[in-house]
């Protein structure tokens, strides 16, 4: 369901965005949407990084959706190398 959902919400965005737009969006999201994630109660740190996991699977795979840009198969790439490490 999570998935689904993000990537529903991820095409929607993505679709709406010029490629420098996703570009910059990258740029500024990366701390707050790609290299963090919250904990929230009662919630182990392990569920919350399989969540996180998740939503940046969900998020390559809407990047992936769109006709690709210079540097945004490397981008999706990127989302997937993450997604694998939060999923261990």
């Amino acid at each position: 369901m999570i998935y689904e959902s993000t990537l529903r919400d991820y095409m929607a965005m993505f679709a709406e965005m010029a490629p420098k737009q996703r570009a910059i969006w990258f740029f500024v999201a990366e701390e707050s949407s790609l290299l963090s994630f919250p904990v929230g109660p009662g919630q182990t740190l392990q569920e919350a990084e399989a969540i996180h996991a998740v939503r940046l699977t969900a998020m390559a795979d809407a990047l992936a959706a769109q006709p690709l840009e210079k540097g945004d198969q490397a981008m999706v790439d990127d989302l997937r190398r993450l997604s694998q490490l939060h999923s261990r």
